[in-house]
């Protein structure tokens, strides 16, 4: 008789999910050793894997529901990892993330960002905008999407991802946002509508422009913010420190 053994995956950093290596080490460390010593405030060794609540990396499913069963089962853990292995993730709407909730991908090939080939293998897509020149046009809430923040914006952040149709915002306002990580990003075709009026009477009703003052990645903090090794496809950024 022949036994079959299936792979085991424990709640330990170290150990698979899915049969794929975590990355569990503290890349900011990495990267800068000594110089950003706030980092490891981030519980970089507690990880949830969207596999495991659902995800599917084919570039079509939406991930909408197994985002939010994997951010909630983190919070439920205190914080830590959200894990993308490498694949394409689409999401049909905007996600948010919570305090001491980081997003994270598998690396890049290519180390760094400032080389075209810059391209982490764990890819996080949103709707496209599919223009009509005609009556009033594409609903502008179809596109136009984001990861954004809610809450204080402490102990979070985004590594490793390629991002594409969507801005990030991390941090927070006010005085508690502090130790946001945004590296290794590569971030493209980001827009947002200006208004949902047009904007002269000599103008059709489908002829809605972009907000100007949009940016790939705004980060807010009060203390502690790095903003690092990133690819901005549309050359759009936007650092502020309160």
């Amino acid at each position: 008789m022949k036994i079959k053994l299936l792979p085991v995956c424990l709640w330990l950093a170290s150990v698979c999910s899915h049969g794929i290596a975590q990355p569990v080490n503290n890349p900011v460390e990495t990267r800068y050793p000594g110089e950003y010593a706030w980092s490891s405030s981030i519980q970089w060794g507690t990880i949830v894997n969207i596999l495991n609540h659902g995800g599917i990396a084919d570039g079509i499913t939406p991930n909408d529901a197994a985002f939010v069963s994997a951010r909630d089962a983190l919070d439920a853990l205190g914080g830590g990892v959200l894990y993308f292995p490498a694949g394409e993730y689409y999401f049909a709407d905007s996600i948010t993330l919570w305090d001491n909730i980081l997003l994270r991908g598998d690396a890049s090939p290519v180390a760094d960002a400032t080389s075209s080939n810059y391209r982490p293998p764990s890819k996080l897509t949103f709707p496209k905008f599919n223009f009509v020149a005609s009556g009033s046009g594409t609903d502008p809430n179809t596109a136009f999407k984001g990861i954004g923040m809610s809450g204080s914006g402490i102990n979070t952040g985004l590594v490793d991802l390629d991002i594409n149709r969507a801005s990030v915002f991390a941090g927070g306002y006010g005085g508690s946002s502090e130790n946001v990580v945004i590296l290794g990003i590569r971030s493209n075709n980001v827009a947002s509508k200006q208004t949902w009026t047009v904007p002269t009477v000599e103008q059709n009703a489908w002829q809605i422009h972009p907000y100007r003052f949009k940016a790939n990645i705004s980060a807010f903090a009060y203390r502690n913010v790095l903003v690092a090794n990133c690819l901005l496809n549309d050359a759009h950024f936007w650092l502020h420190r309160q």
